[in-house]
């Protein structure tokens, strides 16, 4: 925790920490065994296949539930893109020693392809003890293209993720009962991830002001499936790409009405109030 910048909250890390240790200890044998591998043979296509590395590479980088999932799926109907999800999510493959040089070694697997992978921001510090800003910079040297996902409405953003948490459904492809399933959300928990995104989003975007990039912005570009393709033709242009259709499978799994989603809407509202995040209840 050393090399993390200032900025960066030690008991948010710390806390992140310890659910990542518990979800290790319901990890099997050999689960651990194949997340160990795949990152040794990760490092060894770095080191041996460098020369392999295709010029042309971008990542999608920026906060949870902006689209960048949406945003993978509608690039990857390009047949010259291979776009994977969250390669450093510690929760679903494995904290790793080296980042760097594992995002070197996946891209290397791909090399005839127009490789690129998603981060989320707060992946790099609180489950890699890696500097957001120098990760980025060092991606941008390499050639590397960036493209920022964003959503104004970061109320919605956060209750996103907290829905999504409790529901054990992070995104669907299939009709489902959960769209009108109401859940409770701890306002103090709310609270909390409103502040730290607010800080995470302004260090992102200090990030960015010092990177080549471009946004796509969710409300925008994304989610109105009308608008789907000039998105993607944009970053197809971006990157250099001819035009190609779009499409995805993904559907929406939550109302768009918050107290359509949320079981204890008054006390949340009650409580948001009493903060500076009540303009947030505007949208």
């Amino acid at each position: 925790m050393a090399n993390l910048p200032e900025w960066i909250k030690a008991e948010w890390v710390e806390k992140h920490q310890k659910e990542l240790s518990n979800l290790r200890v319901n990890e099997s044998r050999s689960e651990s065994f194949l997340k160990t591998r795949r990152e040794i043979v990760a490092y060894g296509r770095a080191l041996l296949l460098k020369n392999q590395i295709p010029e042309q590479k971008f990542v999608i980088f920026g906060q949870p539930r902006t689209g960048s999932t949406l945003l993978v799926e509608l690039l990857n109907s390009h047949p010259k893109i291979h776009c994977e999800n969250e390669i450093l999510n510690a929760e679903v493959y494995k904290k790793v020693l080296f980042p760097s040089l594992y995002v070197q070694g996946r891209c290397a697997k791909f090399p005839n392809k127009v490789y690129a992978f998603k981060i989320i921001m707060f992946q790099l510090p609180e489950e890699h003890y890696t500097d957001p800003e120098q990760f980025m910079l060092n991606l941008s040297d390499q050639g590397w293209k960036i493209i920022n996902t964003i959503r104004n409405d970061s109320l919605r953003s956060v209750i996103s993720v907290m829905v999504a948490i409790s529901r054990k459904q992070w995104h669907s492809r299939e009709k489902n009962s959960f769209k009108n399933q109401k859940v409770s959300i701890d306002c103090h928990r709310l609270i909390e991830l409103l502040e730290r995104r607010e800080i995470y989003q302004a260090k992102e975007q200090e990030i960015l002001d010092k990177l080549d990039h471009i946004k796509v912005i969710y409300e925008k570009d994304l989610l109105l499936a009308e608008n789907h393709q000039k998105t993607s033709d944009r970053v197809f242009d971006y990157l250099g790409l001819e035009s190609v259709p779009v499409e995805t499978k993904l559907l929406k799994v939550t109302s768009n009405q918050l107290s359509d989603v949320i079981e204890n809407y008054a006390e949340v509202v009650e409580n948001l109030r009493a903060t500076k995040y009540a303009k947030l209840l505007s949208n």
